[in-house]
């Protein structure tokens, strides 16, 4: 078989139109063909060809055939046309009617195949399996069809020209890709340009030997960061992990620039006796001798060298120091003390040395602000960081009872770990809880827990001021700052920020003063009782919030009250002057400039608007009740006394505060007692 290339059968397509095959023996099949097509039966026609020569011709070719060769056809049209047998003998045994079907090339172009086997059904009808001319050199057959077969690296790779490494070729199928080399056979040889040449220190190649490219084994040294397989592969010396490390001065090898093994040069430490040097810098003793050998110190050298502490002095072989001079110990300066700054000058409170007027080391006596610690010698109580200078001369450590706070304690002998806890300061009663704060600022609160109103933060705060509401508490922290917990409802817990000096928490909502005396409130804003949180400009130096309104004195004296008017209990009676105002659930009471007391507001059956004769020093009012401090220290109370909260104890107090259904006093003895309903633990001081 020859090639049949793709273009050479599209060509043949392209001349060839095989016409219908007439029948022979009964057979009769339409076929299309050119003149390269062979044939067998001599003169035998199929359509306008004729087979001539072995192969099937064209009539207009040839010309027309003669009578005889007509005479030959079968043209009764109701039967196939039979081709006569026109070149008959003896000796031709062939059936001229037997169909004849197509060779095996007719095919292959019939059926474009170029290469490979076929299985077909020629034109007779039958199944035939034949073989397609085969492909020329370089090709390879893929379905059919012959295409370029690439060749293999291997036959780019030419000794002497590309023996090795990476590039790139066209190949002749035209194909750019890259080919691979095989390394160099000669295992001291590097590939350097596709080229196998002999491994060098400079050829840039990580050459055989080399730890890494040009460096170690055969080749100098590797710097800092390259690769090694040992010490002496490194400039450094030191070879870790594979890797050269760079020189430093703990390393235990001399390199860099030192002049002795981790000494001298840029090393911070200097060469001892007798090691290496070549500056007097690279000495501990500053002297490096014509030898290059660091020299041992002396005194009379003029270099600060050896146990000196200054120059030629100090230390315990040389003299003491002059002032100003150098030094470690007092014992280093003529003056007995050694300066902060290691320079010897005159006593200080920071020498660690007891000189002066210092009671103790560094420490008491008039000069010195650091107190000394308990068992340090003090003269008197504040020497000591106790404050308590004892009878033998030496600092006491605290205790509960020394008069003094100290220690951990919070207060005056009060609070902390060993003392007990601070004494109250200020008491508040809400509707169902209430909250006292302590002379340390510290706050507990009893009594209704359902909202966490009596959940003080647990974080150790102290607090200036404290104020219980319906069932939110508010307070102000020693720097200023609002905090408020319990309900969040209403926006009752979003107090402003900023610095404020007086809180007072109510029914649903809180005011407080700040720093520049102006009133800000917060929460529930039905009756306007919060004034959607604008500023009241003052100076105001009190503050009251009620159920529904709030009441506020001026610095001059002035009442105001805003919020629910209803029942007059935000109406302040004119040409008054106050001290002090407290709004309750309808009515509102005050301590006038003569410390009389006034109420107004919604009376009610219980008559909680008639307040008492007398002078006060403290008033409050709760939900339909309020008491009063007489300025004697005796409480006073009226209005509903439904659960006992107008029945005032005996005794003497300082403050008072009313709330729902209980009231609450500080007494002058700073305990907190309280009286009236206890259905939620309200009046059981903890």
């Amino acid at each position: 078989m020859f090639p049949i290339s793709l273009d050479f059968i599209r060509l043949s397509k392209l001349a060839l139109v095989v016409a219908g095959l007439i029948a022979l023996s009964g057979c009769t099949f339409e076929s299309n063909s050119l003149s390269t097509i062979q044939c067998t039966n001599e003169g035998a026609l199929i359509g306008d060809r004729v087979c001539q020569g072995g192969v099937w011709v064209q009539l207009d070719d040839i010309g027309t055939p003669d009578a005889d060769a007509d005479a030959q056809i079968d043209t009764d049209p109701t039967q196939p046309d039979v081709l006569e047998d026109v070149d008959a003998d003896a000796s031709d045994t062939s059936d001229a009617d037997a169909c004849q079907g197509e060779d095996d090339l007719t095919l292959c172009i019939q059926h474009e195949a170029a290469c490979g086997p076929l299985d077909v059904v020629d034109g007779c009808g039958h199944a035939r399996s034949i073989e397609c001319d085969g492909c020329g050199a370089g090709e390879r057959c893929e379905l059919s069809q012959c295409v370029c077969d690439p060749p293999l690296d291997s036959s780019f790779c030419v000794a002497g020209a590309f023996e090795c490494g990476e590039r790139s070729v066209v190949d002749r199928c035209g194909t750019l890709r890259p080919i691979n080399c095989l390394a160099c056979p000669d295992l001291e040889d590097v590939c350097i340009a596709n080229l196998c040449v002999a491994a060098s220190c400079d050829d840039q190649i990580h050459g055989p030997g080399e730890s890494d490219v040009d460096c170690g084994g055969p080749c100098p040294a590797c710097a800092p960061q390259q690769s090694c397989i040992e010490n002496s592969d490194c400039t450094s010396k030191i070879c870790d992990e594979l890797v050269c490390t760079s020189p430093n001065c703990n390393d235990q090898v001399r390199n860099g620039d030192e002049t002795d093994v981790d000494c001298g040069g840029s090393c911070a430490t200097k060469c001892g006796f007798d090691l290496g040097c070549t500056l007097a810098a690279d000495c501990e003793s500053g002297v490096c001798s014509a030898q290059n050998r660091c020299a041992a110190p002396s005194c009379n050298d003029n270099v600060k060298n050896g146990e000196e502490t200054g120059l030629d002095c100090g230390g315990p072989s040389c003299g003491p120091c002059a002032p100003g001079l150098a030094c470690l110990l007092a014992r280093d300066c003529s003056s007995g003390v050694c300066g902060v700054d290691s320079l010897c000058a005159e006593p200080s409170c920071e020498d660690t040395v007891q000189n002066g007027d210092e009671s103790d080391v560094d420490c008491g006596g008039p000069t010195c602000t650091t107190t000394c610690a308990d068992g340090d010698t003090c003269i008197e109580n504040r020497d000591c960081s106790s404050r308590v200078c004892a009878g033998n001369g030496l600092c006491a450590a605290p205790t509960c009872e020394d008069g003094v706070q100290n220690g951990d304690e919070t207060g005056l002998d009060c609070g902390g770990a060993t003392c007990a806890p601070c004494p109250f300061a200020q008491v508040s009663a809400g509707l169902y809880h209430s909250c006292a704060r302590r002379t340390d600022g510290s706050v507990v609160c009893w009594g209704d827990n359902s909202e966490g109103q009596r959940a003080v933060p647990a974080d150790a705060t102290r607090y200036l001021d404290i104020s219980a509401g319906n069932y939110h508490t508010c307070a102000i922290t020693r720097a200023g700052a609002l905090r408020c917990w319990g309900r969040p409802n209403d926006n009752r817990l979003n107090a402003p920020t900023g610095t404020f000096t007086k809180v007072s928490a109510g029914g649903r909502h809180g005011c407080a003063i700040n720093a520049a005396k102006n009133i800000q409130c917060w929460g529930y804003n039905t009756s306007g009782q919060t004034g959607n949180g604008a500023v009241r400009t003052g100076p105001f130096m009190d503050v009251s919030t009620g159920n529904e309104h709030n009441c506020s004195v001026s610095e001059a004296g002035a009442g105001v009250c805003w919020g629910n008017s209803g029942d007059g209990r935000s109406t302040v009676p004119g040409s008054t002057v106050f001290q002090r105002i407290s709004a309750g659930d309808e009515h509102t009471c005050s301590i006038r400039a003569n410390d009389t007391l006034h109420c107004w507001g919604n009376a009610g059956t219980t008559a909680r608007t008639s307040a008492p004769g007398g002078t006060y020093l403290d008033v409050s009012t709760g939900r339909r009740h309020a008491c009063a401090v007489d300025t004697d220290g005796t409480l006073a109370c009226w209005g509903s006394n439904s659960s006992n909260q107008s029945n005032s104890p005996n005794g003497t107090f300082t403050q008072v505060s009313a709330g729902g259904y209980h009231s609450c006093g500080l007494r002058f003895d700073s305990e907190v007692i309280c009286w009236g309903r206890n259905d939620e633990g309200q009046r059981t001081v903890p």
